[in-house]
């Protein structure tokens, strides 16, 4: 009997092992998850810490943006100014120059596509198609400050006051996403206000960078705390799992 008992926990254990394994097999191959591994490498590394703002962009930078979910994966590089794109520009605005600055968050930096797919570069190429078109000879120049000013509305307006108005812009966009933008100011702390009672100095209380990426200073991803398995993909999923069908049990295991 004792023998039995031995033999059968055996082969329980090992049926356990080998359906684990076959599990993370087919999970890692058919359905891969986003592990903490997998956010390593899609975080994109160009990101500088800021005294004015929460963080910015770092200057000269050549970074890969792979997507987890296989979506993309392409170059992003970062000028001498710390702009999205390879392309040097003058500090100051060359002469007979209409000059355009964009800020925004990732939606303007261009998340998911190339330098020159970004919509600050295809404004650029659209502007220079109809001056040429209509034999206009002024110069069309859009600049892509995207994630200079953080990623909400009173970094942006830092940046600006700071930055961005030295580059003697004719005329600043700013590209605003009500959901994230607005739920984003929550985390945000201003250390020193204009005359108007604007921001000229922006922290954030939740976000730091750190090897030039962006983390939380309060983990708010669980299944990325536990050691060992928080690179399987199998967990992954089965966390995922839990939290949309069983949150309170979620819950009870953020507890320890």
């Amino acid at each position: 009997v004792k023998r039995l008992l031995i033999f059968s926990l055996f082969v329980g254990f090992f049926s356990l092992v080998i359906s684990l394994l076959g599990g993370e097999f087919i999970v890692r191959h058919l359905d891969p998850q986003p592990t903490f591994e997998q956010s390593l490498k899609e975080g994109l590394s160009i990101f500088a810490s800021s005294e004015i703002v929460p963080f910015t962009v770092a200057s000269s930078q050549n970074s890969i943006h792979l997507g987890y979910t296989r979506e993309f994966n392409h170059k992003v590089a970062t000028n001498s100014l710390g702009l999205r794109g390879a392309r040097e520009l003058e500090k100051q605005k060359p002469e007979g120059t209409f000059r355009i600055l964009v800020i925004g968050d990732s939606m303007t930096f261009g998340w998911g596509v190339e330098d020159d797919e970004t919509f600050s570069s295809v404004l650029e190429r659209n502007l220079k198609a109809a001056a040429a078109k209509a034999g206009i000879q002024k110069k069309f120049e859009v600049i892509n400050a995207g994630f200079n000013g953080g990623f909400t509305i009173d970094g942006f307006y830092s940046w600006l006051v700071n930055k961005g108005f030295k580059m003697k812009p004719d005329l600043v966009l700013v590209s605003f996403f009500p959901y994230n933008d607005v739920s984003d100011l929550l985390e945000m702390e201003w250390k020193k206000t204009d005359d108007l009672g604007l921001p000229t100095a922006v922290t954030s209380v939740d976000t730091m960078v750190k090897r030039g990426r962006l983390a939380r200073r309060h983990p708010t991803e669980w299944k990325y705390v536990i050691p060992g398995i928080r690179n399987s993909h199998l967990f992954m999923l089965l966390g995922s799992a839990l939290e949309k069908y069983s949150p309170a049990a979620v819950e009870l295991i953020k507890k320890p």
